[in-house]
C-alpha cells in the first residue's frame, strides 16, 4: 500500500501547500455558496417582479375597464341631452310654425272685413291666402276634428264677403247688408277665439272650440252661394 508523502517543493513546505490548497479549495467552496446564493435572490427578485408586473398590469386593467364604463355613461349622457334638446327644439319649431299659420290665416279673415268692397277678385286672393296658412296650420296639428273642421272656413268667410259685397253694390237697404256684415264679424270673431284659445287649450277644450266653428259655420251655410 502506497502512501502519500508530502514533499517540499519549489522551496515551499508541504505545510504551506496544505494550506494553499485549503484555501483555494474554501475560496472556491465560498464563491460557489455564494453563486448560489446570488441565483437564488435573483430568481426570488425575478419572480417577485413577475408576480409585481402581472399585478400592476391586472390593475391598469381593471382601471382601464372603470375609465371606460364611465366613459360610455358619459357619452350616454350626452347622448341623451342631444336627444331631448332636438325634440325640445322640433317641438319649438312645430309651435313657432303652427302660430304663425294660425296669424296668417286669422289676418287673412281681418283682411275680408276690411276690403269686401274691392270685390270678388280682392276677396278670392285673400280665400287663397288663407287657404296657404289653413295648409300649413294642419300640417301640425294632431287633431283630426279641427284637421276636418278648419278646412273650410276660408271658404266661409270668403262666402260671407261675397254676400257683404253683392248687397253693398245693390244698395239694399231693407237691413240685410247690416246682417250680412254681422254675419261675418261673428264668424271672424269665433275663428280668432279658436286660434287664440287653441295652442293652450287641453283635449276637451279643443273638442268644444271645434263644436263652436262647426255651429257658427252651420247658421249661415244655407244663404251663401254655391
Amino acid at each position: 500500500m502506497d502512501v502519500f508523502v508530502c514533499r517540499e517543493v519549489l522551496w515551499i513546505s508541504c505545510g504551506t501547500w496544505l494550506g494553499l490548497l485549503n484555501g483555494v479549495i474554501g475560496a472556491l467552496v465560498g464563491a460557489a455558496v455564494a453563486g448560489i446564493a446570488v441565483w437564488k435572490t435573483l430568481e426570488t427578485q425575478r419572480r417577485l417582479f413577475a408576480v409585481d408586473r402581472a399585478h400592476n398590469y391586472t390593475a391598469t386593467q381593471l382601471a382601464d375597464h372603470r375609465r371606460k364604463i364611465e366613459l360610455d355613461k358619459q357619452l350616454e349622457a350626452q347622448r341623451e341631452d342631444v336627444k331631448l334638446q332636438l325634440e325640445f327644439q322640433a317641438r319649438e319649431a312645430s309651435r313657432q310654425r303652427e302660430l304663425a299659420a294660425i296669424s296668417d290665416l286669422v289676418a287673412a279673415g281681418h283682411a275680408m272685413v276690411k276690403r269686401y268692397r274691392r270685390g270678388i277678385p280682392a276677396i278670392e286672393d285673400l280665400i287663397l291666402q288663407g287657404d296657404s296658412a289653413v295648409l300649413r296650420w294642419r300640417m301640425e296639428m294632431t287633431h283630426r276634428g279641427l284637421a276636418d273642421e278648419i278646412w273650410y272656413w276660408t271658404h266661409h268667410l270668403g262666402g260671407l264677403a261675397v254676400r257683404l259685397f253683392d248687397l253693398t253694390e245693390e244698395r239694399a237697404d231693407d237691413g240685410s247688408r247690416t246682417v250680412a256684415f254681422d254675419a261675418l264679424g261673428d264668424a271672424l270673431g269665433t275663428l280668432q277665439l279658436v286660434a287664440m284659445s287653441w295652442p293652450g287649450a287641453d283635449p276637451e277644450r279643443r273638442d268644444e272650440l271645434v263644436s263652436m266653428l262647426i255651429a257658427e259655420r252651420k247658421k249661415h251655410e244655407d244663404d251663401l252661394p254655391a
